[in-house]
């Protein structure tokens, strides 16, 4: 009987020990878990697909699917947290392509309409091609989205339609909740080594976005 119960409990020592071991092993490979800064933010504890991880914003404002493998700036001048207003960059840490992502997000909370439209166009005119976007309704978000290829020519950033160059390097989306008194835009970024041999895989990236963009939630209250 007393060995019977030793057995078992040595069992249960094996699984919960190697339940830590894989997740140490995890937060070394994974920049999002090992950053400390980064970590703050992240919830390991509520479920997502595989690739993510829960995140909740420094003002407690909004919520999302943060990617593995990337990690928030620290840097002061980057990070800006306030009850009204929130902003911060994504960078990938490590990548086996000759593409290196970066996310820009920020949220805000407005007082009218008219401040949201603004933010809203300005977004379109550095990103969009030919202010070219999509508006779809998820709960009570409304999400304008996009996606352009841009490139500097003597100097100047040219904005190009993706479909006729090498495929999008550039995402980006609008997310408003329904009330209008809250909005936040992200964009993300495609950072070629190498413009002539770099392959972006349109598809993969496209859903890599919409993923993110799909999970971002406004706090209730």
């Amino acid at each position: 009987m007393k060995k019977g119960i030793l057995i078992s409990i040595l069992i249960i020592l094996f699984i919960v020990g190697g339940f830590f071991v894989i997740r140490a092993m995890n937060q070394a490979e994974d920049v999002a878990l090992s950053d400390e800064f980064t970590s703050r933010f992240l919830d390991e504890d509520v479920e997502t697909h595989k690739g993510f991880h829960y995140f909740e914003s420094g003002n407690g404002k909004f919520s999302m699917w943060f990617p593995e493998g990337y990690y928030v700036e620290e840097d002061p001048s980057i990070y800006i947290s306030k009850p009204h207003y929130e902003a911060m960059q994504f960078f990938e840490k490590e990548t086996s392509t000759d593409t290196r992502g970066a996310l820009q997000l920020r949220y805000q909370k407005e007082d009218s309409q008219r401040s949201i439209d603004h933010a809203f166009n300005r977004l379109l005119d550095g990103l969009a091609f030919d202010n070219q976007y999509e508006t779809e309704e998820i709960d009570n978000r409304i999400i304008h989205y996009g996606a352009s290829y841009q490139d500097m020519v003597e100097k100047q950033v040219e904005t190009s339609n993706p479909n006729d160059i090498l495929g999008a390097n550039r995402y980006f989306a609008f997310i408003q909740d329904q009330e209008g008194t809250q909005y936040i835009l992200i964009n993300y970024r495609l950072n070629c080594s190498n413009r002539s041999k770099c392959n972006i895989d349109d598809e993969a990236e496209a859903e890599f976005f919409q993923t993110i963009y799909r999970n971002i939630t406004f706090a209730e209250g």
